[in-house]
């Protein structure tokens, strides 16, 4: 039985192959981050209040990041993770969920409380202002929403 797994997975692997070192082949790797840098920057960040729970968090901050990535125009097009944030924070609102502070990161200026276009410098700086000066009864939460890397996708 061994024998015949293990000639089942050896013939899946050899298959698999070619495509996995042709895509790890083409993925440039991105520059590392500054991490000095974008702690820097993170008060830059203009976080709003979305809604006001009627129980806030007294204990410490609440902070919120959410970032949805359709891709509008390109071949990897998604439809619903801008929708997905706007459910997210929604169901928040419902559950009375305390945010103190909060960071939109969207494809669409028109979406409510839009903090900045969803760019990697943008991501970076606004996850830096998620974990800038934390405090031990400080509560973070952070969603994304995207489709895998477009460039290891082929889109």
């Amino acid at each position: 039985m061994d024998l015949a797994v293990g000639l089942l997975l050896g013939q899946l692997a050899s298959s698999a192959l070619p495509y996995l070192v042709e895509s790890i082949g083409k993925v440039k790797r991105p520059k590392r981050v500054d991490v000095k840098k974008a702690m820097s920057e993170a008060h830059t960040c203009r976080p709003v209040v979305p809604y006001h729970a009627p129980r806030p968090y007294t204990e410490g901050r609440v902070k919120a990041l959410f970032i949805g990535i359709n891709y509008t125009g390109r071949k990897g097009q998604l439809s619903g993770c801008i929708n997905d944030v706007k459910q997210m924070l929604n169901t928040l609102q419902q559950i009375q969920f305390p945010i103190s502070s909060c960071c939109i990161l969207v494809a669409d200026l028109r979406f409510p409380n839009y903090a900045a276009m969803p760019i990697r410098a943008n991501i970076i700086k606004h996850l830096a202002r998620l974990v800038y000066d934390p405090r031990p009864v400080d509560l973070g939460s952070f969603h994304l929403l995207m489709v895998l890397d477009l460039e290891t996708t082929g889109g």
